[in-house]
């Protein structure tokens, strides 16, 4: 007598049933688990016994099994996903464009500002008279400052070019 093609011989409608000779034995199918009478699903995703792929997959549990999907921008079954490189290569050149400019209209930027705070560095001026790091004649010279430089002139008697003055007083 075949116990199992009546009613699935009291197994579970998750379950299977296996005739023997003089009896059977039920068993849960797979996705289920118990003792083959009461047959539960199981949650592949949350006892992560799925083979969805690790960390570019998303596991759904269904009744009886599982299924896998790619997250947003992979491809691939869900077993294998592999990545959007159009997205990441968009990604990467937004970046370096962004980056780019940035920097540089940083960079202008405080480059016109050095020009705002600091107009006189152009213009700086060493006064070598007041600095005595001329060399015009000590005592019958005048030092005159200019712009990036200096004069020297002989005092009113002496004659010369200011740094050699003839030391002797000129009478008129």
């Amino acid at each position: 007598m075949n116990e199992c093609s009546t009613n699935n011989g009291g197994c579970s409608t998750n379950g299977k049933c296996t005739n023997t000779i003089g009896s059977f034995s039920c068993s849960c199918n797979s996705g289920y688990e118990g003792n083959g009478v009461n047959c539960e699903d199981v949650d592949e995703c949350s006892r992560n016994t799925d083979n969805c792929a690790d960390d570019t997959a998303t596991c759904t549990n269904t009744i009886g099994s599982y299924t896998c999907a790619c997250d947003s921008g992979y491809s691939g079954d869900g077993v294998s996903c592999t990545g959007n490189y159009t997205s990441f290569f968009f990604f990467s050149f937004f970046f370096f464009f962004f980056f780019f400019f940035f920097s540089f209209f940083f960079s202008f930027f405080l480059f016109l500002l050095s020009l705002k705070l600091f107009p006189f560095y152009k213009n700086i001026d060493v006064d070598e008279c007041t600095l005595n790091t001329d060399n015009c004649a000590d005592d019958i010279a005048t030092c005159t400052n200019t712009i990036g430089s200096f004069t020297c002139a002989c005092k009113t008697g002496y004659s010369g070019n200011g740094v050699v003055c003839d030391g002797n007083l000129l009478i008129n």
